[in-house]
Parts: C-alpha cells; sequence; structure tokens
C-alpha cells in the first residue's frame, strides 16, 4: 500500500547494474582463480544466477550483501539446473561462458519479464560464425565445438542487440584468433563486461563503440571488480522526484551515464544538478509535456519508458512515447488508466494527455519496470494505491526498499510537517511495533505507531533516549493541536509500561494534555 500525494526528499545510494552484473557473473565460469565481484545488486537474478554457478560445481561465498567471492576453478561441464535457467533473461549469456570454457553448453531460452519477443538469432549467428554448431530444440540451445574451442571471426550484427554483443565478448575471451564485433551496442554495461574480463586477463578494445575487438587468451585469472551505478534505478528515482515533486540527492552514479535521461528531465522543467558521482534533482511537481523515443545507448533507455511515461501523465499538454526496442511494453498503461491517467496506445506509439492528479487504485504490475512505473504513480496519488506485483516486480521493489533504507531514515520519504524521517511500517523489521498496532488500532493511526526496537526509530530518533512509545517529540504541539491527540493517548498506554526511560520532550507533551483534560493523568 502506498500513500501517495507528497512531495519527496532524502538521499539514496544507487547499487550495482543489474544488467552488467547478470552478464559478468555468467563470464565469471570463465575464469581460472578466485574472482571478487563488489557493488552487486541484491535482486533476485543475481541470486538465480549464482545458484546456476553453484549447480555447475563453483564455490559462492557472499563476504557482504552486495560483495561476493566466486572460484570456478573445480567446476566441470553439466547440464545447469534448468528451474532456475528458465525463470530469467540472463541465462544466455551462458551460451558464451559455456562454450568458452568447455567448448559445448546446454541452455534454456530466455525467460524474464514478458514485454515482447526475446529473438536469440543474432547470439546464434556470433556463434556459429566462430565455429560452433548451434541447434534450438524444445526449449532448450545446444551448441558445441568440432574441436573443443571456438575459433576468431568478424561478426556483423543485423541489428543492435545489447544481449548478443555482450554473448560474442564472452564466447571470444577464450576463442583461438581475433575476433571483430561489427555494429555493435555500446551500453554502460558492456563497457563493464569488457573492464571486467580485462582485469581478469582478457584483450578486449573498443567497448563502448561499434566496433569491438576482442584477441582471444589462453586462459582468465583471478581478482577484484566493483560493478558500476546503476542507470536504470538512478533514473527510476529521478524521475520519481520529477513526478511527485520535491528535491532529491542520488548518490554513487556515474552522471555521464544518465545524460540521455537528464536531458528529457530538463525538457519537462525539473531541475537536474550533476556533481562528480552525484545527481541532485529538484521539481516542483508542475511538468512541461515532451516527446520521447526509445533508442540504443546513448538514446533514451527502453527501461526507462514506462517510468516517464508516469511522469508525462502529470504534465502540460499532449506527449508522445514511442518504443523502438520492444513491441509489447505498454501493459501497464490499462493499470495508470485506473489511477485517472489519460493514455492511448496505438502500436508502438503511447499519446499522453496530461491530467491534473491521480487517485488511488488497486493495480498491477505488469513486468521489473512497469512495477516501477505503477509505484512512482503511487506516489504521485491522492488515496491509497495497492500495487499487486508479479515476483520479479516484487524483487525490484525489495532491492529499492533496501536502497532508501541503507540511505538513512530520511531517504526516500515523504515531506510531512515538522519531521520528513523516515516512519516505521506495520509488520517492517520490528515485531513490537506489530503487538503496538494490534493493542492500539481503535485509538492510533499506523504511521503514529513507534517502537524502541525498531530500527528505523532508533536511527531517527532526536534524543537518544529510547522509551516504550517514546516518539522523539514529534507530539510537543498536541495540547494545543487536536489532530494529534490519537498520537498521545496512545504514548498514555505505553509509557505504562516504560522500558529504558523516556525522553524530555514526550513528558512535556503528555503533561501539557494531562493538564488540559485531553487525556488521563
Amino acid at each position: 500500500m502506498i500513500h501517495g500525494g507528497r512531495p519527496l526528499h532524502g538521499e539514496i545510494e544507487i547499487s550495482g547494474a543489474k544488467n552488467a552484473a547478470v552478464a559478468i557473473i555468467p563470464a565469471a565460469l570463465m575464469v581460472d582463480g578466485v574472482c571478487r565481484i563488489e557493488n552487486m545488486p541484491q535482486i533476485s537474478d543475481v541470486d538465480m544466477l549464482l545458484k546456476i554457478l553453484q549447480g555447475l560445481g563453483a564455490r559462492v561465498e557472499y563476504l557482504s550483501p552486495s560483495a561476493v567471492e566466486i572460484d570456478c576453478t573445480q567446476v566441470r561441464f553439466t547440464e545447469p539446473p534448468y528451474d532456475l535457467m528458465r525463470k530469467i533473461r540472463a541465462s544466455y549469456y551462458f551460451i558464451g561462458s559455456m562454450l568458452g570454457r568447455f567448448g559445448s553448453a546446454k541452455t534454456t531460452m530466455p525467460g524474464g519479464c514478458n514485454f515482447g519477443v526475446r529473438p536469440i538469432d543474432q547470439h546464434i549467428k556470433g556463434m556459429t560464425a566462430m565455429g560452433a554448431n548451434v541447434e534450438v530444440k524444445n526449449g532448450f540451445v545446444y551448441a558445441d565445438t568440432p574441436d573443443g574451442r571456438l575459433h576468431g571471426a568478424k561478426v556483423y550484427l543485423d541489428k543492435v542487440s545489447v544481449g548478443a554483443t555482450m554473448n560474442i565478448i564472452i564466447a571470444a575471451t577464450l576463442a583461438r584468433g581475433r575476433t571483430v564485433i561489427e555494429n555493435a551496442a555500446r551500453e554502460p554495461h558492456i563497457v563493464d563486461l569488457a573492464n571486467f574480463l580485462n582485469s581478469m586477463g582478457a584483450d578486449i578494445r573498443g567497448a563502448g563503440t561499434d566496433s569491438i575487438r576482442i584477441q582471444g587468451v589462453e586462459r582468465l585469472h583471478g581478482g577484484t571488480y566493483s560493478v558500476i551505478p546503476d542507470q536504470i534505478e538512478a533514473g527510476t528515482y529521478m524521475t520519481a522526484c520529477a513526478a511527485a515533486g520535491g528535491e532529491v540527492l542520488l548518490t554513487n552514479v556515474i552522471p555521464r551515464h544518465l545524460e540521455c535521461i537528464s536531458a528529457k528531465l530538463r525538457e519537462m522543467g525539473v531541475t537536474v544538478v550533476e556533481g562528480g558521482d552525484s545527481v541532485l534533482v529538484r521539481s516542483n511537481g508542475r511538468l512541461r509535456h515532451t516527446n520521447v523515443k526509445t533508442q540504443p545507448y546513448p538514446g533514451f533507455p527502453t527501461d526507462m519508458q514506462p517510468q516517464i511515461s508516469v511522469a508525462l501523465c502529470l504534465a502540460d499538454g499532449t506527449s508522445v512515447v514511442t518504443e523502438g526496442v520492444y513491441d509489447n511494453r505498454y501493459k501497464y498503461i490499462q493499470e495508470l488508466s485506473r489511477m485517472g491517467a489519460d493514455a492511448q496506445v496505438d502500436g508502438c506509439t503511447a499519446i499522453i494527455n496530461g491530467v491534473e492528479g491521480l487517485h488511488g487504485a488497486e493495480v498491477r504490475a505488469c513486468d521489473l519496470r512497469a512495477g516501477a512505473a505503477v509505484v512512482i504513480a503511487g506516489l504521485c496519488a491522492a488515496g491509497r494505491p495497492w500495487s499487486r506485483t508479479s515476483a520479479l516486480s516484487s524483487a525490484a521493489m525489495k532491492t529499492s526498499s533496501a536502497s532508501c533504507a541503507a540511505s538513512g531514515p530520511t531517504s526516500c520519504s515523504s515531506a510531512t510537517g515538522p519531521s520528513s524521517a523516515r516512519r516505521p511500517r506495520p509488520n517492517e523489521h520490528c515485531t513490537v511495533c506489530q503487538r503496538v498496532e494490534r493493542k492500539l488500532r481503535p485509538r492510533v493511526r499506523r504511521r503514529d505507531t513507534y517502537s524502541d526496537r525498531c530500527r528505523h526509530f532508533r536511527a531517527a530518533h532526536p534524543c537518544r533516549t529510547l522509551g516504550a512509545g517514546c516518539d522523539g517529540g514529534r507530539a510537543r504541539g498536541c495540547a494545543r493541536d487536536a489532530r494529534t491527540l490519537r498520537s498521545c493517548q496512545g504514548l498514555a498506554v505505553l509509557l505504562r509500561r516504560p522500558r529504558g526511560g523516556v525522553c524530555a520532550a514526550c513528558r512535556v507533551c503528555c503533561a501539557a494534555c494531562a493538564a488540559a483534560g485531553r487525556m488521563p493523568a
């Protein structure tokens, strides 16, 4: 449930790039030694890929929530776990890594979010050019090489494909001779994959251009590498601030990777200030209309199309959004219409007429990025929108929540009154909050429920003297303001069983209410 209609204020540290991590993990299969990967995003796709490596015989050890150590020295060729492979798009990267390491491969067709056909014809074209025999049969991809090793070749991609470019890079790293990829994709995560492999001993040049040259090497050695920040995660928070209004500081970003997003937001009237490794976004919530067309990098990313469409729903005038990568990425438009948006879809084009505001409704997340879009819509809507999410979208929102929590109690919070500190939510990391909520439900609203054991409250508490029910003086004015009376009634019950003392501000507040006859002494 989302309580929207309020501006966003805070600071958020961006996590590692999903699209880079899901290619780097399969590439680690070719490393003969221990590699340590840092700044890994905490998402389900990463967990499943690491389990696939374990199924192949790799040793995987988490050093921290965002750092993992992988040792593939003892890996032997075997069929990877089918149930895990079919759930994620990145399963096709094992075609390149298994061919490079073993000379043969068996994987499933790509899974993941359903927003269009994901052909792998360009992947097959690249592997075939390097000497592999590839066959797609019964939902599986079978590949092998006559002499147990790929050979360098010149590969021209018929269309710009991020997945095919990365897969061919992985396969060519251990191939004999020199491989050249023409009409290659130029996304930042392709450069990151090349940098990872180069740090392990590969010889890859030209990543980030449309012509990439790979000189095959005999082996890759271990090492340490840190994944780049996630361009799409940062863009999602930027768009959320633009749509809902407020001021948000994003840290651990590469501003150059966000230029295509920043340019569109500036066209819409949003202030974007770039720092060395940070971006400040400021918006008053009044946006101008604009036209957006998704294209391969450095164009506007397709993974940001649903999010910016939500902002355009609240802009003045009519905007046109054209999807230039996938053919079925507008399923979320129907969900936005339930919240009051005025948008129509015609093929690969969406025509969006700006409205004054959105209202709460029960909506569903159709895919990962659509889940982020309906969350942004909920932040802008009056009322309480519900979001029914798929498993992948739930994982994305779990990651976003973790990012907010890691940045401190004020991160990604809505400004309400004198304090904008993030309040603990019921059923979130605090069993005491749950008990208090059940006990005081008739008199205390959920957002007025506090606990001395809640980690969010402990971090935000101003007086640092914790007590059961102490709210750090937030209700100091309740003797003069009847609207917060329920908060003090809750304190009155909780203070009968103090634990560790109560802050002076709360004592003053409760004494004033008792004198005014608004609560029992």
